[in-house]
């Protein structure tokens, strides 16, 4: 699954917002007036910047783009909505906010398999979106803002039962994707951890003698699990007998954030084995492999991955699901458009639209 997606798939109904320009050129002339709690004006350039950012947008995602007439429809909803949510006088908590971005990064991290400080899922977002987190925080509140009007007043076309998958339609996805369900090799391992972080090469130099030593003390017969305890700097997995988790192959943050060296080295250990000294971009390590997961094609009922109690049945599950929630909310959206635009005043002058 592509990260962005998976990052960012609660922010699949588009309410354009993102795209309108701010404020008014001076001489501009009106493409529309839309009017359902007060007049807002479209102006010439607003449409011709907008038509020119979602163009961009789609060609940089190698999609077709749309004639300026769709977008202004698109502005023009984006108005009624706004319009109509403020006056419902609707708010998101915190607290919402908060669950919403919590709820997409525990799911992201478990399929992918990987863990992220809040300061490293802050950097994701801001490269991803190019917002600051203020801002992304800010258009999170306005996603659930729309959508609680959304599903108050189109409550009818959100049926739970609609929106959940049958066995046969999961069955069916898990058949056709069959290849795309597959595990690289994993393994699990402990460490006992020598930090080389902010040192001099003289301290480094120590730092390796250090970690040489406690290797010796092994090779004399102390448990491994007592040197953790006495020696490891790494405080986290101190008290857990050194384990830091699952570690597959192919991990790009793993490469990235310990070296490519570090991950060949500890792939050719065997299970119950443990290392020499292993040198990583943080470090030096002693690494135990407790367990290893030879690559592997899933069934259907087969864990996400070691590291995961939800089934690939289930993680279709939920990819159906939100895909027939995506549907229901892009269909809600059109028809309650539909009965803003009944409701409202809307001017729109053909001859300034190009």
């Amino acid at each position: 699954m592509n990260r962005k997606q998976a990052i960012f798939g609660f922010l699949s109904i588009c309410f354009f917002s993102s795209f309108l320009p701010a404020q008014t050129t001076v001489f501009d002339r009106t493409v529309a007036t839309v009017n359902l709690t007060r007049p807002e004006q479209i102006t010439q350039v607003q449409l011709n910047e907008s038509f020119a950012q979602i163009q961009a947008a789609a060609a940089a995602a190698g999609q077709q783009g749309i004639t300026k007439r769709q977008i202004l429809d698109m502005m023009i909803a984006d108005i009624l909505l706004r319009q109509a949510v403020q006056r419902s006088n609707l708010r998101a908590t915190e607290e919402e906010i908060n669950t919403l971005i919590n709820q997409e990064r525990a799911q992201f991290q478990q399929q992918n398999n990987v863990t992220f400080t809040d300061a490293q899922f802050r950097a994701l977002v801001e490269q991803q979106t190019g917002m600051t987190w203020a801002a992304y925080r800010e258009q999170v509140r306005t996603q659930i803002i729309q959508q609680k009007y959304l599903t108050q007043q189109k409550a009818d076309m959100f049926n739970a039962q609609s929106l959940q998958p049958t066995q046969e339609e999961v069955n069916l996805y898990f058949r056709r994707n069959r290849n795309s369900f597959s595990n690289p090799e994993i393994m699990r391992i402990k460490h006992i951890f020598v930090s080389t972080q902010s040192l001099t090469a003289a301290q480094r130099q120590a730092a390796r003698t250090r970690a040489d030593e406690i290797y010796r003390r092994f090779q004399n017969g102390t448990p491994f699990e007592q040197l953790v305890v006495e020696y490891s700097d790494d405080m986290e997995s101190r008290y857990r007998e050194g384990d830091i988790g699952f570690l597959a192959i192919n991990d790009p943050q793993a490469i990235a954030g310990l070296g490519q060296n570090f991950v060949d080295q500890v792939f050719s250990l065997s299970q119950g084995e443990v290392s020499r000294v292993i040198q990583s971009n943080s470090g030096f390590h002693i690494v135990k492999v407790t367990n290893y997961y030879p690559p592997k094609m899933l069934e259907i009922n087969d864990p996400v991955n070691p590291n995961s109690t939800g089934t690939v049945s289930q993680y279709i599950q939920q990819l159906l699901s939100a895909q027939k929630l995506q549907q229901a909310f892009q269909e809600a959206l059109e028809s309650l458009v539909a009965d803003l635009k009944a409701e409202a005043e809307i001017t729109i002058i053909e001859a300034n639209i190009n």
